[in-house]
């Protein structure tokens, strides 16, 4: 088998994490630049010399409020790239054997409540339109196995989600929203690193597979265990309308989502989880 990767977002931090994990494992991964995705030819070159193509391009969406402007980026930096990287792909006669296309539980809406299987109806809101069309440009891919991961929040102590947190609690300004009852599914990202490379050497299974820990975790849990961690407590609790006046339309579906989507195909696999609880992730050895 060939032990090359090539791969979108590469820069960011799942895609730094996986860069240097799969190279620990072996395998030469080749970065694929925003300028080569517009280059056919360059782009052609970095594909073939790859049997795992891994799609993790997109604007950050934690990041600034979300105008028209914004949101046409988030929109079309994943929908657009998906597309140019199939059709390539399926312009070849022998492409690579494997695409993993990056989608998010986003699909199944900001308060979609329980979801136990992948096969469960796509939401209505802004996020889960991203996620269909995403998922649908990457279903254009009609020569080898097509994965498509559904991120849940991807949990990392070297930055995004856990580092703003952890960032605010230090400040002691973070805080439970509303009863703090709304439940938030997560992954480590040592572990969306395992479960690709799972997939990648192991496992036939193939689709949409939701990257989801066993055990979620309610908005006023994830609040009290980081404060625990970090010898911190909160002074107050931001009620769900302040949420919503301060963050717009994106407070409303990061910050207000209830989501318990957990994984059937993972869950019939052999893959066993490296963190399955909060507090075990929290206060582990991990940098």
């Amino acid at each position: 088998m060939s032990k090359s990767i090539a791969m979108t977002g590469s820069s960011g931090m799942i895609g730094t994490f996986l860069k240097s994990y799969f190279e620990q494992f072996g395998y030469s991964v080749y970065p694929i630049s925003k300028e080569v995705l517009t280059d056919t030819e360059s782009l052609k070159k970095i594909l073939l010399l790859s049997d795992v193509i891994i799609n993790l391009a997109g604007e950050n969406i934690g990041s600034g409020r979300w105008s028209y402007v914004k949101k046409k980026r988030i929109y079309e930096s994943r929908i657009n790239t998906t597309k140019q990287i199939v059709r390539v792909l399926n312009e070849e006669a022998m492409p690579p054997k494997t695409f993993i296309s990056i989608s998010a539980i986003g699909y199944y809406g900001y308060k979609c409540g329980k979801i136990t299987s992948e096969d469960a109806p796509a939401g209505n809101d802004f996020l889960a339109t991203v996620c269909k069309d995403w998922e649908k440009a990457a279903g254009e891919y009609r020569k080898g196995r097509l994965i498509i991961p559904r991120l849940g929040i991807v949990l990392s102590k070297e930055g995004g989600f856990l580092k703003k947190m952890e960032n605010l609690a230090n400040y002691h300004i973070l805080s439970a929203i509303g009863d703090g009852k709304k439940r938030t599914s997560w992954i480590a990202v040592e572990d969306v690193a395992s479960i690709i490379l799972f997939l990648i050497e192991h496992s036939r299974l193939q689709g949409p597979i939701n990257f989801t820990t066993p055990n979620d975790f309610t908005n006023e849990e994830f609040v009290t265990t980081l404060y625990q961690k970090l010898h911190k407590k909160a002074f107050f609790s931001m009620p769900e309308w302040l949420a919503r006046a301060i963050f717009g339309k994106k407070g409303k579906i990061l910050l207000l989502s209830d989501q318990m989507v957990h994984s059937s195909k993972l869950a019939s696999s052999s893959y066993i989880f490296k963190y399955k609880t909060l507090n075990e992730y929290l206060n582990s050895n991990v940098p």
